[in-house]
């Protein structure tokens, strides 16, 4: 249990460390753009993390407490949203290259990046740990 946590962090802090560089970069520069795919790939290395050994766990203990279910829902909801505009923008950039418009949509993938390992670490990590202890 406190293994998952702890990696689940440290790739948080990876990331976040990752998406700050590039929004701070200021422009969509080649060095930002190989920053972003690596980031992207750091990125969808952890969802499946979380896919595979995160969420599993928590459905499971939500078939029977409510509350944890409530959360849950909650929070994949929203991952549906982060997962559009990360979606969104690759594709964009994929067809496009770099353009103006895309330069314009990092802060957007940077916020809602941040925002959701933010809201990660303060809801769901301690949620996992919290329901683990109990079993």
């Amino acid at each position: 249990m406190a293994d998952i946590v702890k990696q689940l962090k440290s790739e948080h802090a990876h990331i976040v460390n990752a998406f700050k560089e590039i929004r701070d970069m200021g422009s969509l520069s080649k060095a930002a753009l190989t920053r972003l795919f690596k980031a992207k790939d750091l990125l969808i290395s952890h969802i499946e993390r979380e896919d595979k050994e995160l969420y599993p766990a928590l459905r499971k203990v939500a078939e029977q407490n409510p509350k944890v279910k409530a959360t849950l829902d909650k929070l994949e909801r929203e991952m549906v949203i982060v997962s559009r505009v990360v979606s969104q923008f690759f594709n964009t950039c994929k067809k496009e290259g770099h353009s103006l418009a895309l330069e314009g949509s990092v802060p957007l993938l940077c916020t809602t990046v941040l925002n959701r390992i933010e809201k990660e670490e303060r809801l769901l990590l301690p949620l996992y740990a919290r329901v683990h202890k109990k079993h």
